[in-house]
């Protein structure tokens, strides 16, 4: 075996001592990394459909995802399945569902979203009527007008906007039964949307004063409109036994309103003046 021969820097002749062989020193390895961690399987068919029933009970609560976040549903998750959701895949996984239901449009985003009152049920079909330039449709109208009668229930009444269509196309008989337990003539004020064709324009019937008005923010005369209204209110004043307010009945054009610059905002004036008045 080879003798190792350690440097000798001393001086003079004499030989340096052998080192003999002893036993050979062993290198300590190094020590070994722990094995990677296997990553956590992708969320199952199941799972998906889980996180899309998490969020839709947000969106029915609140109309918006906006109160829900990542953690929020991951912690709902683990709650159901007794499983970790909390790695970055998983998590990752579910922000992303999170964030495509947040990129949808309104009427898939909210598809499950309602506004109910009484009879009326708005979808967000419905809703988005109300927004940018679009027209009110008779869904909108119909709940808003409910709300402003039973603000003020013994003093308004209101008519959907279906009622003047049938007026007009089958006169009294068509919807004498409407005010079958409604004593219209008790009341301060009758307010019948028009809707014809795709133009919103109001009646308000002031029964103390006997007066028809017109409400129209593109400002036409539609003289046919009053004397149907005039027809119908002499029509039930017969029905009903109140002779009284058979005759004296007025038409008049409000034309000092405002008016609309575009072809949408029919239907928001009609909702406002009820408001006002």
């Amino acid at each position: 075996a080879p003798i190792l021969i350690s440097n000798v820097t001393g001086g003079g002749g004499a030989e340096p001592e052998p080192h003999l062989p002893g036993p050979a020193l062993l290198a300590t390895p190094p020590a070994r990394a722990p094995p990677p961690a296997q990553p956590s399987p992708p969320l199952r068919e199941e799972h998906v459909t889980c996180v899309q029933s998490i969020l839709d009970e947000f969106l029915q609560a609140y109309g918006s995802l906006i109160p829900v976040s990542a953690d929020e549903v991951v912690e709902k998750l683990e709650d159901i399945f007794q499983q970790e959701f909390s790695t970055p895949q998983r998590r990752g996984s579910v922000q992303q569902l999170l964030q495509s239901y947040q990129r949808l449009p309104g009427n898939a985003l909210l598809r499950g979203f309602r506004v109910s009152y009484k009879r009326h049920v708005l979808t967000m079909d419905d809703l988005q009527t109300l927004y940018g330039p679009n027209w009110l449709n008779d869904q909108v109208m119909n709940m808003y007008g409910d709300l402003v009668m039973d603000a003020v229930p013994d003093k308004v009444h209101f008519f959907n906007s279906f009622f003047y269509d049938k007026l007009r196309t089958r006169g009294y008989e068509g919807v004498q039964r409407w005010t079958k337990n409604v004593d219209i003539f008790g009341k301060e004020l009758l307010l019948i949307p028009i809707h014809l064709e795709v133009h919103w324009s109001l009646v308000a019937v002031d029964v103390g004063r006997r007066t028809i008005t017109y409400f129209d923010s593109q400002r036409t005369l539609n003289r046919r409109c009053p004397k149907h209204i005039c027809r119908y209110l002499q029509a039930e004043a017969d029905k009903k036994e109140r002779p009284d307010f058979r005759e004296g009945w007025r038409g008049a054009f409000k034309m000092n309103v405002a008016r609309q610059n575009n072809d949408s905002d029919c239907g928001a004036f009609v909702l406002q003046v009820r408001r006002n008045l």
